[in-house]
């Protein structure tokens, strides 16, 4: 019964892409999330945050983005302080049930303060299904982890936790954990408090969902105080363990969900309360150093095509890489001092997102363009670079064909002769402004710096005329 509740999770949000922005002392951090619901029903989410070693949380309210490229992002921000640690973790409610991630607790903390667990569910008071009594009626879960441990923690609507009652029955409290990526859907793990002599007691076990059977895999550790039951287990006796499933999973969560049920010897078991499932993503809770901080890095930025009359769409790209993950904060392309939004095809920044946009419109003649984005302390430019609007634009297909040629990295050994035109403007094959000339019959093969430039393929535009010279300079 357990393990189906487990597996019956549609519509609880799904997690992904949890990033945030560089942390520069004193300033704003901005946190963002993907989060997915099948039924596109979401009750709240909260990024929960901590900047004193996790010894308290402050929560904020998590807000959808909804523009291209991030429909399903919410984001939040909150200040940091000059200097030190940051953790946080993020939390997810939909009338499905809870998602997830939880703070660390580093120091294996037994039993575990509230402050070391998050809640994953709470449970109404007063569903029991004929409850023997009130310490059958779940209010609350909670999980975490450490390095190498898994933890819980169940409420109650009473003050302590039965094991028996004379003459019968005994009480079995449990949280049961699937892994969503396990070869089959048979098994749950739970961690059971209970103590049934010679049949089940307080342990780790491996129960079949279909048939009801069970085995008692490994020890535990349980307490209680009140109205909360703490367990905990090994890591490593869930994951060796051949249908517990690959951990860490490619997922980033196991389904948890706890329950309570009553056992007669004679009249059979009864399942007395249950909370509705929860992913939780153990084993990820974000931290930074506030002012640690890596540049990201631009490559790749491009327009396709080069060139073209008026009304051609330009698709301007360029590709954004962040050794730390963090998100962009700034990312405009910048065309003739106008700014412009680009859309990401991702939100994994250290693997690299290239962001990109269409855009048409444009006046006749020469643009100039540049790429400017930044995580929250660096700021990185792409150079300067250009595209041409008019009927005398580049054919794509010359284009294409010359950025295949091999520049030969020998300087220029004579001048290359011009018409006495008006104005010359000269670019390299990869559609870089070399130089402006006017008035001149000649060009020495120097930038406008004075630099000479290496053998290749050059455009030369000449103003007011249609025919696009295409030359290559020879070296000795």
């Amino acid at each position: 019964m357990l393990l189906t509740i487990l597996l019956s999770g549609f519509g609880v949000a799904r997690l992904s892409n949890i990033c945030n922005s560089a942390p520069a002392p004193q300033g704003n951090v901005v946190v963002n999330v993907d989060c997915f619901t099948q039924d596109r029903l979401l009750i709240a989410l909260n990024l929960l945050y901590s900047t004193d070693d996790q010894q308290s949380w402050t929560s904020l309210n998590m807000n959808l983005l909804g523009t291209p490229g991030y429909e399903s992002t919410y984001t939040a921000q909150f200040q940091v302080p000059a200097g030190g640690n940051v953790y946080y973790y993020l939390r997810a409610e939909s009338p499905a049930g809870g998602s997830t991630l939880s703070p660390f607790n580093t120091n294996n903390s037994w039993p575990p303060p509230q402050n070391l667990l998050a809640l994953a569910n709470n449970d109404p008071v007063g569903d029991a299904n004929a409850p023997e009594g009130n310490w059958l009626d779940l209010t609350g879960c909670w999980v975490g982890y450490s390095s190498d441990r898994f933890y819980a923690m169940l409420t109650n609507n009473y003050n302590s936790w039965p094991l028996y009652s004379f003459p019968q029955p005994w009480y079995i409290y449990s949280v049961g954990f699937v892994n969503p990526e396990a070869s089959s859907d048979t098994y749950v793990f739970a961690l059971a408090y209970a103590n049934i002599p010679a049949v089940f007691t307080t342990g780790l076990y491996l129960i079949n969902r279909y048939t009801g059977d069970f085995s008692r895999i490994a020890d535990i550790d349980a307490q209680t105080n009140g109205n909360r039951l703490y367990l905990r287990a090994l890591i490593n006796d869930f994951v060796n363990h051949p249908k517990f499933g690959p951990w860490p999973n490619n997922c980033g969560y196991l389904a948890v969900a706890a329950n309570t049920q009553s056992v007669y010897p004679i009249g059979g078991n009864y399942l007395r309360d249950t909370t509705i499932p929860a992913y939780f993503y153990a084993g990820l809770t974000p931290v930074f150093t506030i002012g640690a901080n890596y540049a990201p890095v631009l490559s790749a930025a491009n327009v396709n095509p080069r060139s073209g009359p008026p009304g051609t769409k330009f698709l301007f790209s360029v590709r954004y890489q962040d050794d730390d993950n963090n998100l962009p904060t700034e990312k405009v392309l910048i065309i003739d001092s106008r700014n412009y939004t680009l859309v990401p095809n991702g939100h994994y920044y250290q693997g690299g997102v290239i962001f990109r946009e269409w855009l048409t419109g444009f006046d006749e003649g020469w643009h100039r363009f540049y790429f400017q984005f930044s995580d929250g302390m660096a700021v990185v430019t792409t150079p300067l670079d250009s595209f041409y609007v008019g009927s005398t634009g580049l054919n794509d297909a010359v284009i294409a064909g010359a950025e295949q040629q091999v520049i030969m990295p020998t300087l220029f050994n004579n001048v290359l002769p011009l018409t006495n035109l008006e104005e010359v403007v000269i670019y390299n094959s990869a559609g870089h402004l070399i130089r402006k000339l006017s008035g001149v019959s000649c060009w020495d093969g120097c930038d406008e710096h004075g630099n000479y430039m290496p053998a290749g393929v050059y455009y030369l535009f000449p103003k007011n005329r249609r025919a696009v010279m295409v030359v290559k300079i020879k070296h000795k």
